[in-house]
């Protein structure tokens, strides 16, 4: 839906994003892409060496919408499925 502000229409913002690739010469990848889901684990072993030798838990994301929290025991992930299963992503 086009975006109008004092009578400036602005255009729509999926459109505005759509022209901006094609004028760069861009596909619409980006849409399947985040679709098809996490294409691959999270993997960076230099880091998480890094990050442990530092004492840092390293959170590593399963899939697009994972959720975590973040409170006085550290990081923990929680249940975020319904929003997963709302975009056709996997439970992973």
């Amino acid at each position: 839906m086009p975006i109008v502000v004092g009578g400036t229409n602005y255009g729509a913002p999926l459109e505005n994003l759509r022209s901006a690739l094609k004028a760069e010469g861009l596909g619409d990848g980006l849409w399947g892409a985040f679709e098809a889901g996490v294409p691959r684990p999270f993997s960076d072993p230099a880091l998480e060496a890094f990050l442990q030798k530092s004492a840092v838990q390293v959170v590593k994301p399963i899939q697009y919408m994972d959720r975590w929290r973040l409170d006085r025991q550290g990081v923990r992930p929680i249940e975020n499925d319904a929003q997963k299963q709302a975009l056709g992503f996997d439970r992973r």
